[in-house]
């Protein structure tokens, strides 16, 4: 993650033309995940979305720009990579992947969170071939669908 982004800039990275209702797209994915351990509560999210955007606008004393993740949890940083990379760019319309390669991605999230993000990843990209890898975890499962 880029230490010198913010969080709008880098969650919808994905699209070339970033607008600020883009802002709700992300609150809501991001509330949808349960950002906030186990919270789904949109406005929450968004008003997390818009101190870091402020922030960003205005810098900090000497006009540097903070590293929003740097205060994140690894549940949440996972949370707002996968945001970033599969479900933001899913809901404005990209193609889910043929296949994802998960390496170790659910090692930080609780057994909730594990079992919620799985869910959406199913339920985001049903025809989507997903090889997990997690080593030692057995609270780490994953839910198959046959393609059509």
């Amino acid at each position: 993650r880029p230490v010198a982004a913010s969080p709008r800039d880098w969650l919808t990275s994905f699209s070339p033309s970033a607008a600020a209702d883009d802002d709700d797209d992300v609150a809501e994915v991001l509330a949808d995940l349960a950002f906030f351990h186990g919270d789904r509560d949109v406005a929450k999210t968004g008003a997390w979305l818009r101190r870091w955007r402020h922030d960003d606008d205005v810098g900090g004393a000497d006009g540097a720009k903070s590293d929003f993740c740097g205060g994140l949890s690894g549940g949440q940083a996972i949370k707002v990579e996968l945001a970033r990379q599969l479900f933001l760019p899913v809901k404005r319309g990209a193609s889910c992947p043929g296949l994802l390669l998960l390496d170790e991605t659910f090692a930080p999230l609780d057994p909730d969170s594990k079992d919620l993000v799985q869910r959406r990843i199913v339920d985001s990209c049903p025809r989507t071939a997903s090889l997990v890898i997690s080593h030692g975890d057995p609270t780490t499962t994953t839910t198959t669908r046959a393609p059509h």
